[in-house]
């Protein structure tokens, strides 16, 4: 029985590392790309709204966009960025209720 329980265990810690190892190939991709796309102008709104379409977990968290109107240069990571912004906020804000993206 302990035999199966380490196995059950060991498997578990494999999907983790397989995990992980999805999101640094995923990264390095990601990575590979930056300043080879030519930049352009884009609504920073639509780029917080989409982040936050992404996130899962977010439901207990008010996200106040108030960049509507704004156009920045930027490339398609735009959007990542604010993703990474705002779950970078989700897992180490302890007392974190609600994001707020102004200008």
């Amino acid at each position: 029985m302990l035999t199966v329980r380490k196995l059950w265990i060991d498997s578990g810690q494999m999907e983790q590392a397989c995990k992980s190892i999805v999101k640094i190939f995923e990264f390095a991709r990601m990575y590979e790309q930056l300043g080879v796309e030519e930049l352009t102008l884009r609504r920073r709104a639509e780029a917080v709204d989409e982040a936050a379409t992404l996130l899962s977990g977010a439901s207990n968290v008010k996200l106040a966009n108030e960049t509507h109107g704004l156009t920045v240069l930027a490339d398609s990571f735009l959007r990542q960025l604010y993703y990474n912004f705002i779950d970078n906020s989700l897992k180490h804000g302890k007392t974190r209720h609600k994001n707020k993206s102004a200008f």
